[in-house]
């Protein structure tokens, strides 16, 4: 059998997609053993506006692709002889499980009830707290980060580090004319690894520089570092609620899924009983 060539497929074959065709009338393009494909198949797949040249590029491509997965699939076909029992009882249940996944993903859609109060989030949290524990160290944190070249260097540190609320216009104004980097505001929970890919922070002991600083400092050949921690949690503490949060709404909603679901097909076997769809012998 002859495969079709890679490429240089023939500008005339576009005449066939030219016209349209009658519901009897099939024109054949390729064949692959007892497999073809036809004009109005391939004739789908060009758009309106094509060029005729684009148009032969796009054919011969298609063509050769067709073609490749039907021998492949021939050939699988014949090679593996009796294995293609078990073949076709994985793709049985496969398409099964497809069927199914489909149908309960379409359930929960219509049914799910995704809100989530505050109250469910707390008691989860206070019933599951074991389940929480720290992988790795997190804080909250201010931090600043200054050209050496800036002035006042000396009264930012100093009013960065009483972080009282009549300084915080001044300190706006100050980072958003000079600073290369800053977050000056500590409501958010970040992992110290997060904050040392933002800041170059030097420990070996990441626990033991959350316990001894609340305040630090610090300068290379280019840049000043200021940091300032307000809160932190060691690995193996108990998370924040608020570090969790979404966590915890991930698990409740889950929860909720598996329960939607389990209830469903209780009640899909019920009622396939009730109607003596279902019988037992």
């Amino acid at each position: 059998m002859q495969v079709l060539p890679k490429i240089g497929f023939a500008l005339g074959f576009l005449s066939l997609f030219s016209c349209s065709f009658e519901e009897d009338e099939v024109e054949k393009v390729a064949r692959v053993y007892d497999n073809y494909l036809t004009a109005e198949e391939v004739n789908d797949l060009l758009p309106n506006d094509i060029s005729p040249e684009d148009s032969a590029m796009l054919v011969n491509q298609y063509i050769n692709a067709w073609a490749k997965e039907q021998i492949l699939v021939a050939k699988a076909q014949y090679n593996l002889g009796d294995k293609q029992e078990d073949l076709e009882v994985l793709v049985t249940q496969y398409r099964k499980d497809l069927l199914k996944h489909r149908y309960e993903q379409l359930y929960i859609n219509q049914h799910l009830d995704t809100s989530i109060s505050n109250e469910e989030i707390v008691e989860y949290y206070e019933k599951n707290k074991s389940n929480f524990e720290l992988k790795e160290n997190i804080l909250k944190a201010k931090f600043i980060v200054v050209n050496n070249q800036v002035s006042d260097l000396k009264e930012l540190e100093k009013r960065f580090k009483k972080d009282k609320p009549e300084d915080e216009e001044w300190i706006f104004g100050f980072v958003t004319q000079f600073a290369t980097q800053y977050n000056i505001v500590d409501t958010s929970w970040i992992r110290f690894n997060d904050l040392a890919r933002q800041i170059p922070l030097q420990t070996n002991n990441q626990s033991d520089f959350l316990n001894r600083n609340k305040f630090v400092t610090f300068s290379d050949s280019l840049q000043t570092y200021f940091l300032l921690i307000s809160e932190y949690k060691v690995e193996e503490d108990v998370s924040p609620l608020p570090y969790v949060k979404n966590t915890i709404k991930s698990i409740i909603l889950n929860q909720r899924k598996l329960a939607l679901l389990a209830t469903m097909e209780e009640r899909l076997v019920e009622d396939a009983y009730e109607k003596r769809d279902f019988e037992i012998y």
